[in-house]
């Protein structure tokens, strides 16, 4: 059950209610206004767009969030032996079981002011990382630690030109 309201301002009670064609319209804009697309979630929508969608445990507003504290989710990019194309933002982790390249996201200008951070376990050992389209300090690429099951940690963020990484190392 929903209510739609018209360009009157007057309320209409109405059935469904989707992501697509909200609960609650609000004027006479087509798909824009308050939906439940299940029990689960909630949002609101400009034009059929999800602008903010309230979801268990996290929140999405305008696909891109702007905070002064927040808390990053954790994507395990799995066991690697060949290559791993890093998500977009956030703590990603990978264990190393073979040798790997690890590419980012895109280009950087298509992520300008976005950052993310990769924990790479080192496995059984002597395994090599290299990351592609990537400017290190120096202009030298960090050598993944060769101990075992030892933890490098990789950040890197985008300017809008170029990709910046830069490592901590060696955590046993």
């Amino acid at each position: 059950m929903s209510f739609t309201f018209d360009g009157s301002g007057n309320a209409i009670l109405a059935s469904g209610g989707t992501a697509a064609v909200p609960a609650i319209r609000i004027r006479s804009a087509t798909n824009t206004g308050m939906y439940a697309s299940n029990t689960t979630e909630v949002g609101f929508s400009v034009s059929g767009l999800a602008k903010l969608q309230v979801l268990p445990g996290r929140t999405i507003v305008n696909n891109d969030l702007a905070c002064n504290s927040y808390r990053e989710g954790i994507t395990s990019l799995g066991n690697s032996g060949t290559s791993k194309t890093m998500a977009v933002g956030g703590v990603q982790t990978c264990t190393l079981t073979g040798n790997c390249t690890f590419a980012m996201p895109g280009t950087a200008a298509n992520h300008s002011g976005r950052s993310m951070t990769l924990r790479i376990n080192t496995g059984a050992g002597g395994f090599s990382a290299t990351f592609t389209g990537v400017k290190w300090p120096g202009g030298v690429s960090p050598t993944v630690t060769s101990t075992a099951n030892a933890i490098d940690i990789f950040c890197f963020f985008s300017d809008g030109t170029n990709w910046y990484g830069s490592a901590v190392q060696h955590y046993v």
